[in-house]
């Protein structure tokens, strides 16, 4: 069976509610959104969502990446005529970044389309995200009238699309695919987000020919705590929990999502059938009545089959949780299992890291939010396997352990140096975190990435980076310093500024001007080749 494709309807099959009526309705009768939508207002984002995404990600995330007056898209980005897709909010374009010349995709959020609230939360929670799962939000352009959202172009096409191709899967690629869609959606409920338009559409393949999955389009995501109450019916019909219907629900309503997808992945079919009957298919849906049928299921063992159940449970009492699901015998066997090699490999890595000079660190931090896919993909499963709680972060208190315990640092000393690492103060570090601490050992420093990091704290376009442009994207201080020691760690300059030379030297461990850093291109790094790939690429639906 061919499962459709097609953008965002609360429907299945010839039941269809356009999204644009069914928006308006979500929203009017919504008391989360309703709030009065002013174009008078200076700034899409409001100072309290920046506020919360600084608080979530730290100052130079969120500063770094996002862009107002006079930096506009133009700047940094050559944007073709190229449609990669097309959503409620308009297309989304394939473009290149100048420095780069690596492919992205950038999707133009208009405030006459949606209200300025409803477009703030969606680029707030995107802003929010790091994950190896997730697609990455490189750069956001805020203008009176929209918002340019700039995103790593992902290459293997929809989730949807192979199944497809393949008409159902085999029981353990079923299992892996789900693995990686419980880690994303453990990262998002550990992090007070619930998705509520979970479906095959919205995870994509990284490049062709890989397996690597990667979550987008947080248009209907809410920022809600695990218990906390839900009240707008919204997402895609035959992917929407019961409770989501009657208007009550949480972040369960996720799991249930879950377990449509595993039902399809391992049959080849949606569970709930199109009736033809609007008020028949809702009470059909609400009473989460399907059926196994045999032909489709007689080869799948009673594990894979007990866990979709649990799944598509309509009490959500007896719904599998998140941690349950983890727990369960079909996942199990699915989970990556630790290298000792690798997690000590990348444990010394961290240890370097926070050894480096301040300023050395705020570049390398810089430089991990712009590193391509083919970048990250070289040391996002070392992530994983420190990540043993499987929420989406590496927890200080098991990373000093095993600096204590594998590469025998003194657990005073380690204590110490972990600090440095935990740039939130959430007691954990986060996968931009790693990836620049990765930098150090594992990831060539390219004269490109050097570029992209002076072109973001060059916040004027001026040609130099100073005091004022250096305390914009990071705040007073870093590391116990100040901007203006910060400053001339690099420069030797009395002006007190940094050029795009300098800068280089001092990342790079060349000599400019009589200042020689330290930090070398290590010779085991891997070395990224740029391709312009013009093949299908991120689509938000």
């Amino acid at each position: 069976m061919y499962l459709e494709k097609g953008a965002r309807f609360l429907a299945v099959g010839s039941f269809l509610v356009n999204w644009h009526s069914a928006f308006k309705q979500c929203v009017a009768s919504d008391s989360e959104i309703m709030v009065a939508h002013t174009r008078s207002e200076n700034a899409i984002l409001s100072s309290p969502a920046q506020r919360l995404v600084e608080e979530r990600v730290g100052k130079l995330p969120f500063r770094g990446r996002h862009h107002r007056l006079p930096r506009r898209l133009s700047d940094d980005y050559i944007v073709t005529a190229k449609v990669l897709g097309s959503g409620m909010s308009g297309d989304v374009r394939l473009a290149h970044s100048r420095t780069r010349q690596q492919p992205a995709a950038v999707k133009t959020l208009r405030l006459s389309n949606c209200p300025s609230e409803i477009l703030a939360s969606e680029v707030q929670i995107f802003l929010c995200m790091d994950h190896p799962h997730v697609v990455r939000l490189f750069d956001v352009y805020e203008y009176d009238d929209h918002l340019d959202l700039v995103m790593e172009c992902m290459q293997g096409g929809e989730l949807l699309d192979e199944v497809n191709r393949l008409g159902k899967f085999k029981e353990a690629h079923a299992a892996e695919v789900t693995r990686q869609m419980l880690l994303v959606l453990n990262y998002l409920h550990s992090h007070g987000v619930v998705h509520r338009d979970l479906k095959p559409q919205n995870f994509l393949y990284d490049r062709k020919g890989s397996n690597h999955l990667k979550l987008v389009d947080f248009g209907l995501s809410k920022f809600r705590g695990q218990r906390e109450r839900m009240h707008t019916t919204c997402g895609t019909m035959a992917y929407i929990a019961p409770e989501v219907l009657e208007r009550n629900y949480s972040s369960q309503c996720d799991m249930w999502s879950l377990g449509v997808m595993v039902f399809v992945l391992l049959s080849g079919y949606l569970p709930f059938k199109d009736t033809g009957d609007k008020k028949l298919q809702r009470r059909i849906m609400k009473q989460g009545r399907y059926s196994f049928d045999p032909k489709r299921w007689s080869n799948i063992s009673s594990e894979a089959m007990d866990f979709t159940k649990c799944l598509l449970q309509p009490d959500t009492g007896r719904r599998l949780s998140i941690q349950k699901s983890f727990e369960h015998p079909w996942i199990q066997k699915s989970l990556m299992k630790p290298d000792e090699s690798v997690v000590v490999s990348a444990s010394e890595a961290l240890l370097s890291f926070c050894q480096r000079p301040p300023m050395q660190r705020v570049c390398m931090s810089m430089m991990a939010w712009v590193l391509s896919n083919e970048e990250t993909a070289a040391v996002r499963d070392s992530f994983l396997m420190l990540d043993t709680n499987h929420d989406g972060v590496i927890e200080l208190e098991d990373l000093e352990d095993l600096m204590v315990h594998k590469i025998s640092v003194p657990r005073d000393e380690a204590s110490d140096c972990i600090r440095a690492l935990d740039s939130t103060g959430s007691e954990s570090i986060h996968f931009s975190d790693f990836l620049a601490a990765m930098l150090s050992s594992r990831i060539a420093m390219r004269d490109d990435l050097v570029a992209v990091a002076f072109q973001r704290f060059d916040t004027e376009c001026s040609g130099k980076i100073t005091a004022d442009n250096l305390r914009e994207v990071i705040g007073d201080e870093f590391g116990g310093k100040d901007v203006e020691e910060l400053i001339s760690e690099v420069s030797t300059s009395s002006g007190g500024t940094i050029t795009r030379p300098q800068l280089a030297a001092y990342v790079q461990g060349t000599s400019v001007g009589g200042r020689t850093s330290s930090l070398k291109v290590p010779p085991c790094a891997v070395k990224f080749k740029p391709k312009m790939n013009h093949q299908k690429c991120c689509s938000v639906q």
